[in-house]
């Protein structure tokens, strides 16, 4: 079996600040489409460390404080940038931001694309859509939860 399909291991690193110190060997594609094999795997490996994370605060085994929003997305950049390379910054904001993006996006909240989705397959399953007036009131409910949220890990990256 190739090393390389060995280097997904999923695990919340929520509470790193940047997890480039664990990767101890480089892994090099010997071709155009093992290159693609490696990143979706790697891809997949940031999808999942999402879920850990989000199943993590769900149980309170993992204090939402340490999570990273725009402030502290742009620090850690700024921080990257200036001790790294730039692939290095490059992989961070192409990889593990746009998992994570993409994970809370799929969230079956309302107002995200996900809460669209939920809305499809109950009206699929139940064979008509619900009343406009509920989905109105997830949907405020929803916006609400999001901007508490933002403001919530926005003001958590301004403390720290």
């Amino acid at each position: 079996e190739e090393d390389w399909k060995n280097f997904g291991t999923a695990r919340s690193v929520i509470s790193q600040e940047i997890p480039f110190e664990l990767m101890s060997r480089l892994y090099k594609a010997e071709s155009p489409l093992q290159a693609v094999k490696m990143g979706y795997g790697k891809t997949i490996s940031f999808v999942e460390q999402q879920y850990l994370t989000l199943k993590a605060l769900a149980q309170r085994k993992l204090s939402p404080k340490g999570l990273m929003g725009p402030v502290g997305i742009v620090r850690a950049s700024y921080k990257l940038v200036k001790e790294k390379q730039f692939v290095d910054y490059a992989y961070i904001i192409g990889v593990m931001i746009n998992a994570a993006v993409a994970v809370i996006n799929l969230l079956p909240i309302l107002p995200l694309d996900g809460g669209a989705l939920f809305f499809l397959l109950i009206e699929k399953l139940k064979g008509s859509p619900v009343s406009e007036k509920f989905q109105t009131s997830l949907a405020t409910a929803g916006v609400v939860l999001v901007i508490l949220v933002s403001i919530y890990i926005t003001v958590n990256d301004i403390m720290r």
